[in-house]
């Protein structure tokens, strides 16, 4: 009330700004090998899954190394959970041919990883040999391994004995890893029988392949859990055998309970296939070529596998080099947000717009949904229907789950909406994933995902495949180029995304087609966690679904933007939402002067897509 007396209680049940601690910022360590070569490593402020530490395990498998390079030399390496990635990165500086380094496929790690990569490539010479050899990439101990598997060359060896027959053959993955490292990974007990099954399925089975385990009982209490991963390593048909020990002068944590000499003892074990489980090695072509120091450019096709098929889209292949033109684009870096959408099928980019612009864009969407929600605005998605056409009876009879066409100048608080979708923020981001200028993005959609008003579940889905869809079709679509770029900006958390990451790679496997369509848990599942201003790209056919709860706020707006070379591929994506109706009276008055121009440009390439597009249906139903 006007004439209400302040008694001093105002503020009161605000939280004091220093209420909630900072995000721990990024770190730097710097470790020195043994011939006096530096290497600085970044971490992350902090992680669940422990990837903020270099714990001593990595760094005593780097000196491993390092005594005896032909460990490694001419090599493929595959580390699991490397967090900053130190021996993967001493891997490819003493020579190893190939380097995969994953960890929890959590996008800040896997990006910190690729940092590490090309801060690590600038201080070796030449330059881009480690660049070209080392890959980062998010994977979940025990998942699929084909996509592990796909980052390896194909070359003239197999991991098919030489008796099988073609169809064998053609159906075993033609590399396997020549050396694993597991560095301080066996606290984690509970994982230890998916580690054993990503060392079964991609390590080579020849007496010179090796998965190294290097760890420190942490928990001298626990020691008996650590190594029972060796028991279960050898109930699955492996050797084991002690090949290093090492006692620290102190420990890595001060102050820690238990057995001082246990805590800085590092234990390094080789497990191996027995001789019996090896294949005999076929007769090799000899070469008296080098083998090469700096990247190689070839064209890479994967055969279609019959249990776990996997299938590299030809845009994310790298063709040789014809022209110096040619050769100096293919050794231009990518954007790491780029190449974290190409590995995983998605990227987070973590607070996009300041506290101001979201606490707007709040107050815009509160009134849009309240709108959407008593009827004022037709144009909403409804609980219960995953794909359009949605209609306005449906949403007063079962509820909403989203608010359509943003933009429309209908929309009370249509402006605050059109400048984000048409700002450097978004589009900045849009053109690196996009790898092209101003003048290829064409206009599409926005849209807002919002609490439904009761709990409401979309089932596992590819945007544009269909689940009926075989694994030749699956891979026939997989193969064309997306030419748009889709994301969802939170303005509240949001926890409602639900991915497989590297889905979009391939088709789906023998127990995702099976699954039921609202399987709770999938294997390798990722959530995709966002905290208010994050926004999250992701390719629209990896295998995905929606999990929306009616206690839980939720408004994230649902964006997507295309490219000229879309033309007709996009035309039923976008126009089956009804943009066409309103768009050419969108308001771009508000905008700046540059983006005024590229979003009437933008507009323009849509309306002229839909003229040249006729009617068009709809690409999912349901």
């Amino acid at each position: 009330m006007a004439d209400e007396v302040d008694y001093g209680f105002s503020g009161l049940m605000d939280d004091p700004e220093d209420f909630y601690p900072p995000t721990p910022p990024h770190k730097e360590e710097i470790f020195t090998m043994q011939s006096g070569k530096h290497i600085t490593l970044r971490l992350v402020g902090s992680s669940v899954t422990e990837a903020h530490i270099v714990w001593n395990g990595s760094k005593m498998v780097a000196d491993f190394f390092e005594d005896d390079p032909a460990r490694v030399r001419g090599r493929t390496v595959l580390e699991l959970g490397a967090a900053a990635g130190l021996p993967s990165l001493v891997a490819a500086i003493l020579g190893a041919r190939k380097v995969v380094m994953t960890d929890y496929p959590d996008p800040e790690i896997v990006t910190v990883m690729q940092k590490n990569i090309d801060a690590c490539d600038e201080t070796v010479e030449p330059r881009g040999r480690i660049a070209g050899t080392v890959d980062a990439m998010g994977f979940v101990w025990g998942a699929d391994a084909v996509p592990l598997l796909a980052r390896l060359e194909p070359g003239p060896a197999s991991d098919a004995p030489a008796s099988a027959s073609a169809t064998e053959q053609d159906a075993t993955p033609k590399q396997r890893f020549d050396v694993l490292v597991l560095a301080d990974l066996l606290f984690r007990h509970s994982e230890h029988g998916a580690m054993v099954k990503t060392i079964r399925e991609t390590l080579r089975k020849t007496r010179d392949s090796v998965a190294y385990v290097f760890f420190t009982s942490y928990r001298p209490w626990k020691k008996a859990l650590d190594e029972r991963f060796f028991d279960l390593a050898r109930e699955q048909g492996f050797e084991v055998e002690q090949v290093s020990e090492r006692r620290l002068d102190k420990p890595l944590f001060d102050n820690d309970p238990g057995d001082l000499d246990v805590q800085k003892t590092v234990r390094g074990f080789a497990v191996r296939w027995p001789a019996e489980a090896c294949l005999s090695p076929r007769p090799q072509p000899i070469s008296s070529a080098p083998p090469p120091i700096g990247p190689t450019y070839t064209h890479i096709t994967y055969p279609l596998h019959t249990r776990h098929p996997t299938y590299i889209p030809p845009y994310l292949k790298t063709p040789a080099p014809k022209t110096k033109r040619a050769a100096m684009a293919a050794d231009t870096p990518t954007s790491p947000y780029l190449k974290q959408l190409d590995q995983d099928g998605f990227v987070v980019i973590k607070a996009i717009v300041d506290r101001d612009r979201l606490e707007q864009l709040r107050a815009a969407s509160s009134k849009a949904t309240a709108l959407a929600r008593g009827g004022g605005w037709p144009h909403v998605r409804t609980v219960g229907k995953q794909f359009p056409p949605w209609t306005a009876s449906a949403a007063r009879e079962h509820g909403i789950w989203g608010v359509q066409h943003l933009m429309n100048p209908a929309l009370p608080g249509h402006q605050g909406f059109t400048e984000l979708y048409f700002s450097e923020a978004v589009l900045g981001i849009v053109k690196q994933l996009l790898q092209c200028g101003d003048e290829h993005l064409i206009m599409e959609l926005f849209n807002m995902l919002v609490r439904p008003d009761k709990d409401f579940e979309l089932r596992w889905h590819r945007d544009d495949i269909p689940a009926e869809a075989m694994p030749q079709e699956e891979i026939e679509r997989l193969g064309k180029p997306a030419y748009h770029a889709q994301y969802n900006f939170a303005l509240w958390e949001d926890d409602s995304l639900v991915v497989v990451p590297g889905s979009h790679r391939r088709a789906r496997t023998d127990l995702e087609r099976n699954a039921d369509p609202f399987e709770r848990t999938l294997p390798g599942q990722l959530v995709v966690k966002l905290e208010p201003g994050d926004i999250v790209f992701y390719n629209n056919n990896i295998l995905h679904r929606g999990v929306y709860s009616a206690t839980k706020e939720r408004m994230t707006l649902h964006g997507s933007v295309g490219h000229s070379k879309g033309s007709s591929l996009r035309a039923r994506n976008v126009l089956q939402h009804g943009v066409g109706s309103w768009v050419e009276k969108c308001d771009f008055g508000q905008l700046k002067d540059g983006e005024r121009q590229r979003a009437e440009e933008m507009r323009r390439q849509l309306v002229q897509l839909g003229s040249e597009s006729g009617q068009v249906g709809y690409s999912l139903q349901g």
